[in-house]
């Protein structure tokens, strides 16, 4: 018998919900910064576009590194 199978029911539910909304967080989570990474890129094309300079991304450790300059034209 594993200590899972020992636990009380109502204690493994209470882990198994927990479980699943970590991983929902976890998901939710990620789609943001996905979206966030694909407005920043974005915003990268339309920068350098414009002649405002340019930035550069890094993604290294799931950390996005943002590096570059910006030109005033004004």
């Amino acid at each position: 018998m594993s200590y899972w199978d020992c636990l009380p029911p109502e204690l493994q539910e209470s882990i198994i919900q927990l479980a699943e909304s970590q991983l929902a967080h976890e998901q939710r989570r990620q789609e943001l910064l996905t979206k966030i990474n694909k407005e920043i890129c974005l915003y990268m094309h339309v920068q350098e576009a414009w002649g405002l300079g340019g930035l550069r991304l890094q993604n290294a450790k799931n950390r996005l590194r943002i590096s570059g300059y910006y030109e005033d034209k004004g």
